[in-house]
């Protein structure tokens, strides 16, 4: 809470920000609505714009009187100066998003509930860095807000439950596109045994006999039970660099290749039996490199290069 710095000096939840450098040392501090009684609110998270220029953070943000909350997007400047704070639906007896994340550089998505929990419940929301919904989908007709993450693929991933009265809870996962559409759980086809033919449920995550991979790395070569060897050099490399592995003699495999921000940057298929296979790295940005090996759906093993 903050002092109302008028009497009766009431104690109101107002958004309050610090900002330090690597070390912990303060650099500035922001106490939004501090010079108001009308006016609070709760901020969840905080991220920086693509461009760094920015911060957003997620907010509830409190109105008395009238008494309501709404769904708020807070925007400030590197100093910690506030841009503005725009509400993404009108003030009601529910108003809250939290976990806020770019998704593109003009585009954020986020968990959030607004007007009333028995009716709306809690939404997936994409908007833009004004507070525009540009999307939204229903998730769980409860007032639980989802954890949230946006995958290497540009994938959209929303944890959350449900609590019965007796204190047990279910937990749900939901993995959508950008259209805010469902989406399959895993990044690759799996190929499911005689025992579970069917396919996993994007939606409901039931813990049977069946199993499931529920890791953000996915499967290496349980055949042996040993993830195989992948060699990169030279490393750092410059004009291209050369990958063997010993998986590169026994079946066609796949390589896949990402940038130090989640973005694919080449795909190779490497026929059975090619020892070894070179990559040419002209065009690619100087930094590090997560070079993956795929065969039959499975992520076998995965190194890093640095390109200078």
């Amino acid at each position: 809470g903050y002092e109302d710095p008028n009497p009766p000096h009431s104690w109101w939840d107002k958004p309050y920000y610090i900002k330090t450098d690597s070390l912990g040392n303060f650099e500035w501090e922001t106490v939004v609505h501090k010079e108001v009684s009308d006016k609070g609110g709760m901020s969840w998270s905080t991220v920086l714009s693509p461009d760094s220029n920015y911060f957003y953070s997620s907010l509830s943000h409190y109105y008395h009187p009238p008494f309501g909350d709404a769904p708020a997007l807070l925007k400030m400047d590197m100093s910690g100066n506030v841009v503005g704070i725009y509400d993404l639906a009108q003030p009601n007896e529910y108003g809250k998003m939290i976990e806020a994340k770019f998704v593109t550089d003009s585009t954020l998505m986020a968990s959030a509930l607004w007007g009333n929990v028995l009716v709306g419940g809690s939404k997936a929301v994409i908007i833009d860095t004004l507070g525009n919904i540009i999307r939204q989908t229903g998730l769980l007709q409860n007032e639980w807000l989802a954890f949230t993450e946006v995958t290497f693929d540009s994938k959209l991933l929303f944890f959350t439950n449900i609590n019965d009265n007796n204190g047990n809870f279910d937990a749900y996962l939901f993995k959508l596109n950008q259209q805010l559409e469902s989406d399959t759980l895993y990044t690759q086809v799996f190929n499911y045994d005689s025992l579970c033919p069917y396919p996993i449920a994007w939606d409901t995550i039931v813990q049977d006999n069946c199993g499931l991979i529920v890791g953000m790395e996915e499967l290496y070569d349980r055949k042996n039970n040993k993830e195989p060897k992948l060699l990169i050099y030279p490393n750092p490399a410059q004009a291209q660099f050369t990958l063997q592995c010993e998986a590169f003699n026994e079946s066609l495999t796949i390589v896949i290749i990402f940038d130090q921000y989640g973005q694919k940057v080449m795909t190779l298929s490497i026929p059975r039996g090619q020892a070894e296979s070179a990559v040419t790295t002209e065009g690619w940005q100087k930094g590090v490199y997560l070079v993956q090996v795929w065969k039959a759906g499975r992520l076998l093993t995965k190194g890093k290069v640095v390109v200078l």
